[in-house]
């Protein structure tokens, strides 16, 4: 699990942002 449930979704969008 890590830290920060929010930096799971940061990191998350972040890819998705890059992939597109």
């Amino acid at each position: 699990m890590k830290k920060c449930m929010f930096e799971d979704f940061i990191d998350d969008y972040l890819l998705n942002r890059l992939v597109k």
